[in-house]
């Protein structure tokens, strides 16, 4: 049952005596959603704003939201550009994804303290945002919940919260940051990269070292988390001195050195076994790496737009050198191919539609897989020849109609082959 009152739509739940703000027809400017709405005599109960409920109303200024409502839908808001200020009551416990995203004349925003999550995007986009009132009772900041919120200069983090989302606030212009006490995960890309980020002092999961931020992984190990600083030579250190503890720098996490492009070499100690997904992603300065022969997993897109380039190298007969990653039974999307074979098609050759696909550049071979080297993934040395599309202006991958599957790579050839040895 659906009906309209002062310009909105209510779906009605006869059953529970409820009723669902569903669309709304943009007009007056200044909207009041009552607790209550009568229909035949009887009342029912507001408890929810449903999906783009009010979304796209550019003219709306203002919306008084009453203490009945509980849940707030995806992109309930969105788009509302000439939105100031917005209260949430207390009696809300749920803000869904996207809900108050692009709301550009948005400066203001008191959250109530029943909302225990923020969803994905809730006010990414809203440009003018300068502050937010964050709850005790808020545990989990979702994935982009914040981003490119260019006006949002400060924010206070209560310790209630336990989780911030990647790219939670991505591109807002903070200056510093402190991570709760409570947080047990955050990302490197959680924050623009100028962001001074600060670990509580009571927080056991997460330690500022120098410019770096570790992760506590057990009691003798530990995962570099984040890089802060500003160098060109970065060293990681092997060993962490915690509370008068020594402690193992085993991994690089996901996006830890995410566009630090003033990065031109790095050095990885042979602690390290695995390099998280995106871990140097963007470092387009970054020319010098030598991943030790410790490392085992590599993960995708770990090496994505760096600044170290190889030159297309041929062989005597002509045939384009490159690089191919496979599952470790040696398939490429269900396709079984075999060390020291040739294989080939016919027909018109377009790159990632038709064709063999494999990349000059060594490295991009992990923007397409990641995993256990030997375990997961094997990397074979390939020989591109006949019809060829190079037509890729993301990275170094290209496609042809023939292929020679030539040696499996080792991590020592693989440096040799990046530091052109």
């Amino acid at each position: 049952m659906e009906i309209i009152v002062n310009n909105i739509k209510y779906q009605l739940d006869t059953d529970n005596k409820t009723a669902k703000v569903i669309d709304y027809q943009c007009e007056p400017v200044e909207v009041i959603i009552p607790e209550y709405v009568d229909y035949e005599n009887e009342k029912y109960k507001v408890t929810e704003i449903g999906y783009y409920a009010l979304s796209c109303c550019n003219s709306l200024t203002s919306i008084t939201i009453p203490n009945s409502v509980t849940i707030i839908k995806d992109s309930a808001f969105c788009l509302c550009n000439s939105l100031t200020s917005i209260t949430i009551p207390n009696s809300v416990t749920f803000i869904g994804n996207l809900a108050f995203s692009n709301c550009s004349g948005l400066t203001s925003v008191t959250i109530g303290n029943s909302i225990t999550s923020i969803g994905l995007g809730a006010f990414a986009y809203c440009t003018s945002l300068t502050s937010v009132n964050i709850p005790n009772s808020v545990t989990e900041i979702g994935t982009w919940a914040f981003a490119l919120c260019k006006s949002l200069t400060s924010i206070n983090i209560p310790d209630s919260v336990t989780f911030i989302g990647n790219n939670a606030f991505l591109n807002s212009p903070l200056k510093e940051v402190r991570i709760p006490k409570n947080c047990t995960e955050f990302y490197g890309r959680s924050f623009k990269e100028t962001v001074n980020v600060i670990i509580d002092e009571n927080n056991p999961y997460y330690y500022n070292y120098q410019d770096f931020i570790f992760k506590f992984i057990d009691n003798e190990n530990i995962c570099l988390s984040t890089y802060q600083g500003n160098d060109n030579e970065v060293q990681i250190p092997e060993i962490v001195n915690y509370k008068g503890k020594d402690y193992k720098v085993t991994s690089i996490g996901y996006d830890a050195f995410y566009r630090c492009t003033s990065l031109t070499s790095i050095t990885i100690p042979d602690s390290v076994t695995s390099i998280g997904d995106g871990a140097f992603y963007k470092c387009h300065n970054l020319k010098s790496i030598t991943i030790p022969d410790s490392v085992t997993f590599i993960g995708k897109s770990a090496f994505d737009k760096i600044g170290l380039t190889l030159p297309k190298k041929y062989t005597e007969n002509g045939r384009l050198i490159a690089y191919k990653a496979f599952k470790s039974n040696m398939t490429c999307i269900d396709f079984q191919y075999e060390e020291g074979k040739t294989f080939e098609i016919e027909g018109e050759i377009k790159l990632c539609e038709c064709g063999f696909h494999a990349c000059t550049n060594l490295l991009d071979v992990f923007n397409y897989y990641g995993g256990k080297i030997g375990k997961d993934i094997v990397i074979h040395e390939v020989y591109l020849s006949g019809d060829i599309d190079e037509d890729n202006e993301y990275d170094s991958k290209v496609c042809a109609s023939k292929i020679e599957i030539g040696r499996r790579l080792s991590l020592k050839d693989i440096n040799e082959i990046i530091n052109n040895k």
